[in-house]
């Protein structure tokens, strides 16, 4: 069952309530006989009103409410990725999980999307520190990969590391169809060509093998059928790769 924000469970809350006098008021009144009625509305009419109206009160204002209590902002800071950024080329690999010419292939790759352009006058954070708080997402697993590990190491918040990963995971799938490709006929016969040359393998097209993508959790529809061997959660992916290992 999805997990309710205090909000929305106060509202749910202050609904059930009200649901239930409705009830109980109605079978109270198909119940009693009318001196019972006019002397019940004698002793606590009023104590009722109050009730009514404390509970009509605490719903609108959880309603009209982003949040129930004052929100504290904890102490952030940028350095650490401004770091990452200025570091050796092993320190940014660790971070990036990925080289340096590599990371900002990518991010010409997709630097000029449509996702990283807002409607309004406030600029979006640079597509490069976008990108960087994703794949500190994507290199890691378990706790290490959650929105508060990778928030509070690059000095954002949970909600914006959220934020981030959507927007470049949109980006990146956008590029399916230019990146992820079929060889046609004059590449086929080339990369058939290498192969044999390279390998000795003749009229070989590349190469095939599976691997298992791992999930933290099952997933909330027919999560059985995604429990693997290893005894884990994981998606089964198939890659075909020629000699370059291009997917």
């Amino acid at each position: 069952m999805p997990r309710l924000v205090n909000r929305k469970e106060l509202v749910r809350s202050v609904d059930v309530k009200i649901l239930t006098d409705l009830v109980l008021h109605d079978v109270l009144d198909s119940s009693s006989d009318e001196e019972d009625e006019m002397l019940c509305e004698t002793d606590g009419s009023s104590s009722e009103d109050d009730e009514e109206i404390k509970i009509a009160v605490v719903r609108y204002f959880a309603t009209q409410s982003r949040y129930l209590s004052a929100r504290v902002n904890s102490p952030k800071t940028k350095e650490l990725a401004y770091l990452i950024f200025q570091s050796d080329e092993l320190t940014f690999k660790r971070n990036a999980r990925m080289t340096r010419q590599a990371f900002f292939a990518v991010v010409d790759k997709i630097g000029s999307h449509i996702v990283f352009r807002n409607k309004s006058h406030h600029e979006q954070a640079p597509v490069p520190d976008q990108l960087m708080v994703a794949l500190s997402r994507f290199g890691f697993d378990g706790s290490a990969s959650s929105l508060w590990t990778a928030g509070s190491r690059l000095g954002i918040g949970e909600g914006t590391v959220s934020l981030y990963t959507e927007r470049v995971m949109y980006a990146l799938l956008s590029l399916e169809k230019t990146v992820v490709t079929w060889p046609n006929t004059s590449e086929r016969a080339t990369i058939k060509a290498r192969i044999e040359k390279n390998q000795g393998f003749p009229h070989c097209l590349g190469y095939v093998d599976g691997s298992l993508i791992g999930l933290q959790e099952a997933p909330s529809m027919c999560g059985e059928d995604y429990y693997t061997r290893k005894g884990s959660y994981a998606i089964n992916a198939m890659i075909v790769c020629d000699d370059l290992k291009r997917i």
